[in-house]
């Protein structure tokens, strides 16, 4: 008897992977929050500093750029949390470019050798559903392309509102320098397991996940 248990298995991965997100997510939160008391005392003592200083120019830059560094810190704490926190938040309507702007700002942080590029339309892309879930995709994307651009290159996300029949819909093309994909591996990209990964783990590129997910809210996927 022979039993096909590839979407079985494939289905306990993505459990697996969700537990470990919202563990991830629980995590981040409580780090962010310590971070965040931190800085409010940095922030405190550099402004009163900047108070006492002002006559002596020397002492006075190394305070503003000890209050600059504390304010990039803040702004990525405040990141940081807004990502954790919709590990946790039920489905609800939320704004696609906030989802973006938030994991393209983590992302161009761990990857300072990618140089981000954002095109989005001037319009509010209001969307019903789980916010974490499309957080997700997004990440993924951007992982893959960090990947196939081998740490450098240029990552540019455009949004554009399209209507395709009596349809409308939001397009979110994410663009990268790397080097590409065979053609004759491009049906296979969105199996469970398949990975051009030498070391990649079980979940190949994820890209799986990301296709469920998009059809899931009435979408689809082009690649090129």
């Amino acid at each position: 008897v022979v039993r096909d248990v590839s979407f079985l298995k494939a289905m306990e991965e993505e459990s697996l992977y969700k537990e470990k997100m919202e563990a991830l997510g629980m995590l981040s939160a409580g780090i962010a929050h310590d971070f965040n008391n931190l800085l409010t005392g940095i922030l405190g003592y550099s402004s009163m500093l900047k108070g006492q200083l002002s006559k002596d120019e020397k002492l006075l830059k190394y305070v503003e750029v000890i209050e600059r560094s504390a304010f990039r810190a803040s702004n990525l704490v405040k990141h940081l949390l807004n990502f954790s926190r919709r590990q946790k938040r039920p489905s609800m309507q939320f704004d696609l470019h906030v989802i973006l702007d938030d994991t393209l700002f983590l992302f161009g942080e761990s990857f300072r050798g990618i140089e981000v590029k954002k095109r989005f339309e001037e319009t509010q892309f209001l969307i019903r559903g789980d916010e974490s879930e499309f957080q997700h995709v997004f990440l993924n994307l951007f992982t893959n392309a960090k990947d196939a651009m081998e740490g450098s290159g240029t990552l540019t996300v455009e949004t554009k509102a399209v209507s395709i029949g009596e349809r409308d819909y939001v397009r979110v093309t994410v663009e990268d320098t790397g080097r590409g994909i065979d053609e004759s591996l491009l049906e296979k990209i969105f199996k469970p397991h398949f990975t051009t990964k030498s070391l990649g783990g079980h979940l190949g590129l994820g890209l799986s996940r990301v296709e469920k997910t998009v059809k899931k809210y009435g979408g689809f996927v082009e690649v090129e």
